[in-house]
């Protein structure tokens, strides 16, 4: 599996995986709050015959009455991905290792990172930076999602991610 939202990371991670000879199936989460990115990674697993499982949950909606959007979010994705049997590709990258450790310090006063592994899950390209999954994509003239809470300064890790990040 390689869990796909669409992004630039997920989906060069897949092409990869299948230039390496490996018939991934995309795992996507449904949040129930982007009806344009499920079409787009939907469209994407029919245009290149990629098999396409959707995960939800029934929870979600009571859980984000009592907690943060994005934690509930990704405690739901990361729930299903690990119910999958096999093993899960993650497409975090090293933007994403540092985004995480200057986020974690200033919020929480510690140094956080985000493993390599964690269960069946693995972050096989952890080492890369984002403007090289971006790079492969344009080199092969394969189109990604960009969300557009991503760019929004609502939430304070983007400030990170478009403002610090990239001084690195």
């Amino acid at each position: 599996y390689v869990a796909c939202s669409g992004g630039s990371d997920s989906l060069a991670l897949l092409h990869q995986a299948r230039i390496l000879n490996i018939n991934p199936i995309i795992a996507y989460f449904d949040h129930e709050d982007n009806v344009e990115e499920i079409e787009f990674v939907s469209n994407h697993a029919k245009r290149y015959n990629f098999e396409m499982i959707i995960g939800k949950s029934d929870d979600l909606k009571f859980d984000l009455k009592n907690h943060s959007e994005k934690s509930v979010f990704r405690d739901h994705r990361m729930n299903f991905l690990r119910s999958l049997e096999g093993i899960v590709l993650l497409g975090h990258t090293l933007d994403d290792v540092i985004e995480t450790m200057i986020f974690s310090t200033l919020k929480y006063g510690e140094c956080r990172i985000i493993p390599f592994s964690h269960a069946n899950c693995i972050r096989p390209i952890l080492s890369s930076k984002k403007n090289q999954c971006i790079k492969f994509l344009q080199d092969r003239k394969i189109e990604w999602y960009e969300d557009v809470s991503n760019s929004s300064y609502k939430y304070d890790r983007n400030f990170i991610r478009h403002e610090i990040v990239p001084l690195s």
